[in-house]
Protein backbone atom coordinates (compact mmCIF):
# COMPACT_ATOMS: atom_id res chain seq x y z
CA UNK A 1 0.00 0.00 0.00
CA UNK A 2 1.11 3.55 -0.70
CA UNK A 3 1.72 6.03 2.10
CA UNK A 4 -0.65 8.96 2.36
CA UNK A 5 0.79 12.49 2.21
CA UNK A 6 1.56 14.22 5.52
CA UNK A 7 -0.79 16.91 6.82
CA UNK A 8 -0.96 19.63 9.47
CA UNK A 9 -4.43 20.48 10.80
CA UNK A 10 -4.10 22.49 14.04
CA UNK A 11 -6.63 22.77 16.87
CA UNK A 12 -7.70 25.52 19.23
CA UNK A 13 -9.52 24.86 22.52
CA UNK A 14 -10.93 27.16 25.17
CA UNK A 15 -12.08 25.80 28.53
CA UNK A 16 -13.75 27.42 31.50
CA UNK A 17 -15.14 26.07 34.77
CA UNK A 18 -17.93 27.72 36.74
CA UNK A 19 -18.40 26.99 40.44
CA UNK A 20 -21.91 26.71 41.86
CA UNK A 21 -23.20 25.87 45.31
CA UNK A 22 -23.94 22.22 44.40
CA UNK A 23 -21.24 21.51 41.85
CA UNK A 24 -19.16 22.75 38.98
CA UNK A 25 -19.96 23.27 35.30
CA UNK A 26 -17.15 22.71 32.80
CA UNK A 27 -17.60 24.36 29.39
CA UNK A 28 -15.34 23.95 26.38
CA UNK A 29 -15.24 25.14 22.77
CA UNK A 30 -12.99 23.49 20.20
CA UNK A 31 -12.07 24.60 16.69
CA UNK A 32 -10.80 21.55 14.80
CA UNK A 33 -8.84 21.52 11.53
CA UNK A 34 -7.95 25.15 12.15
CA UNK A 35 -6.40 25.71 8.70
CA UNK A 36 -9.20 23.85 6.86
CA UNK A 37 -6.70 21.37 5.41
CA UNK A 38 -8.10 18.61 3.16
CA UNK A 39 -6.62 15.34 4.46
CA UNK A 40 -7.19 11.60 4.70
CA UNK A 41 -6.19 9.13 7.41
CA UNK A 42 -7.52 6.21 5.34
CA UNK A 43 -7.13 6.45 1.55
CA UNK A 44 -10.26 7.74 -0.25
CA UNK A 45 -11.96 8.57 3.10
CA UNK A 46 -11.71 12.37 3.48
CA UNK A 47 -11.75 13.83 6.97
CA UNK A 48 -14.03 16.76 7.87
CA UNK A 49 -13.13 20.35 7.00
CA UNK A 50 -12.86 23.00 9.71
CA UNK A 51 -15.52 22.36 12.33
CA UNK A 52 -16.53 23.33 15.85
CA UNK A 53 -17.37 21.31 18.94
CA UNK A 54 -18.92 22.66 22.12
CA UNK A 55 -19.22 20.61 25.31
CA UNK A 56 -20.74 21.04 28.75
CA UNK A 57 -20.09 18.73 31.70
CA UNK A 58 -21.69 18.93 35.13
CA UNK A 59 -19.73 17.70 38.13
CA UNK A 60 -22.07 17.55 41.12
CA UNK A 61 -20.96 17.76 44.73
CA UNK A 62 -21.26 14.51 46.66
CA UNK A 63 -22.93 14.33 50.05
CA UNK A 64 -24.27 17.86 50.09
Amino acid sequence: SDALPPFLIGQLSLRKSFNFQHGRLHAAAHLLNLWNTPYEIVAARPMPPRHFRISLRWEGSRGQ
